[in-house]
């Protein structure tokens, strides 16, 4: 009778071992699923201090267990912003980077007043790049091109009310010389039309 009952445990135990060990198999067999998760990295070698722009960067996929403290799943809200160093390409971008001064060196903010006309329909937001239009009774002109609005104020209905930009200084005499002659449109430019162009003045000497 032990014998018999010693047989049967062996069995037993022996199915089970199999059991578990074609389970354990089974899910060597299976793909292990890695959740990941976007960050944004440089596309270009960035230069601290330089207002930072779409083109520069690029989005990769990384497991969400190694993804880097303060990284970016998206470019937009480093779009407008300054870097504190400089970062080489394929760099991840990490918030600690970016310099809290939101002014580059070397330049002014100043705000423009925002109505409907000059603000595109008030879609305009932090982060665009416009030219700035002077214009009065006896003259219009292009008094300065491919600006950064870095930032807005707006009323308690959310409708900006002024726009701040960023320029050189011998740029804010200019605009702020042309607001006191007459209206200043901001025109919008589109994402990677970047750079100063030639352009006709008109009347330039009558702003």
């Amino acid at each position: 009778m032990p014998r018999k009952l010693y047989l049967s445990l062996a069995l037993f135990f022996g199915i089970l071992t199999a059991g578990m060990l074609y389970q354990y198999l089974g899910q060597l067999q299976k793909p292990h699923l890695v959740a990941m998760k976007p960050l944004v990295i440089a596309k270009v070698n960035l230069k601290a201090y330089e207002i930072l722009i779409p083109a520069e960067f690029d989005i990769v996929q990384v497991p969400e267990q190694s993804y880097p403290t303060g990284g970016f799943t998206s470019i937009q809200p480093i779009i407008g912003q300054t870097l504190r160093i400089e970062i080489p390409l394929g760099t991840p971008i990490l918030a600690p980077m970016l310099a809290k001064n939101w002014i580059a060196l070397g330049s002014r903010a100043m705000a423009i007043p925002a109505n409907l006309t000059n603000s595109v329909g008030y879609t305009l937001k932090q982060g665009d790049f416009v030219d700035i239009i002077a214009a009065s009774n006896s003259a219009t002109a292009i008094i300065a091109q491919d600006i950064p609005i870095i930032g807005q104020s707006n009323d308690a209905s959310n409708k900006a009310q002024a726009y701040i930009i960023q320029v050189t200084p011998e740029q804010s005499l200019d605009i702020t010389q042309a607001e006191q002659k007459g209206a200043v449109q901001l025109v919008l430019r589109g994402v990677g039309d970047i750079g100063a162009f030639p352009v006709e003045m008109k009347g330039v000497a009558g702003l």
